[in-house]
């Protein structure tokens, strides 16, 4: 299938001394069973938690700031993912059958490399904003239309880059297996390799790299700043305190990043690159592997909306009553104008 949905690990089909179609490669009960239970609890935090970061950045009178249309997209991205990603390709995985509708194979890959896309960029973009707004901070910060017409423009790269799903991905009957499967049909397998390729370097390589750098620029021009004046105890102390805070969250960012994805692009360029691999526990690697990047689409919410004290209290039915209160300058969302 796709790239982010099956590579084509399914069982391999053999007949029994009946004739009747029997699969090998197929993860136990027990494993399967798990897996259910992780992929039911991603699902349900991803979409419980995007919902809420959502609501909370578009309505919320203590959450603004300039990161917010970011924010928002971010969990528009995210959101998409976990409803398009995770559920079909489980359901596929398992059954090792294409249960839904043809039109829904290319629609549905289209729509989780979209995701994908939206939400890497999202985060790209955040993190070379977030070190203009350090490395000028007096510098007119951005618009409100101005970041829109930046979202705009990565929601545009992000069908650009995934309309080729639209046309490569298709349904097949297996004759063999009796099923229904939902693939990538490329010309030649020379085509499949360097889509995979332009993919790890697009989703993963290029991401890694910017949130890397970015982020430790951000790290050490903060951590070398003080706060103009006379010494204060009490504020210096404050504001390592904040320092603290912003370059673990940076630290951490770039780390789950990097570990969500890498399992599983290694093992599509593992896969790939082997045609003729093959062993009773690939299946069962694959979902683990998928599992884990998909995991990462409930990660963001719990990342960016730690940042912010104001974001926690509105995430209570308690903070959403409370009067606008002022908060200190350690407490505002770190590297940010707003």
């Amino acid at each position: 299938m796709s790239f982010w949905n099956n590579v084509s690990v399914n069982p391999e089909s053999v007949s029994d001394s009946k004739g009747n179609s029997t699969d090998m490669y197929l993860p136990s009960s027990e494993i399967i069973t798990i897996l259910i239970i992780l992929y039911v609890i991603t699902t349900t935090l991803a979409i419980a938690g995007n919902s809420l970061a959502i609501l909370i950045f578009a309505k919320g009178k203590r959450s603004k700031t300039d990161l917010r249309p970011f924010l928002i997209n971010l969990a528009i991205a995210d959101l998409i993912m976990a409803i398009f990603c995770i559920p079909f390709t489980f359901t596929y995985e398992v059954l090792n059958d294409w249960i839904f509708s043809a039109p829904m194979c290319p629609i549905v890959i289209f729509l989780q490399t979209v995701s994908v896309t939206g939400s890497v960029s999202t985060n790209m973009a955040i993190g070379l904003d977030r070190l203009v707004v350090v490395m000028y901070p007096f510098r007119l910060k951005l618009t409100g239309t101005k970041y829109r017409i930046i979202v705009f423009i990565i929601w545009i790269i992000a069908i650009a880059i995934s309309a080729v799903q639209l046309v490569v991905a298709r349904t097949k009957f297996n004759p063999v297996s009796k099923r229904t499967e939902c693939e990538e049909q490329w010309p030649s397998n020379d085509w499949n390799q360097r889509y995979t390729i332009f993919l790890t370097i697009v989703f993963y390589v290029i991401p890694l790299i910017i949130l890397t750098v970015t982020y430790s620029i951000i790290g050490c021009i903060l951590w070398r700043r003080t706060v103009p004046g006379n010494a204060d105890a009490v504020r210096d102390q404050a504001q390592l305190r904040s320092k603290r805070k912003i370059v673990k969250m940076l630290a951490t960012v770039v780390a789950l990043f990097a570990l969500c994805w890498l399992p599983l692009h290694t093992f599509f360029l593992v896969y790939h690159f082997n045609p003729g691999l093959k062993s009773d526990h690939l299946n069962t690697a694959y979902f683990f592997v998928h599992w884990i990047a998909m995991s990462n689409c409930f990660v963001n919410p719990i990342i960016y909306g730690s940042l912010n004290d104001n974001f926690r209290d509105q995430s209570t039915p308690e903070g959403c009553s409370k009067e606008k209160v002022h908060r200190g300058p350690q407490e505002r969302w770190p590297f940010s104008r707003a």
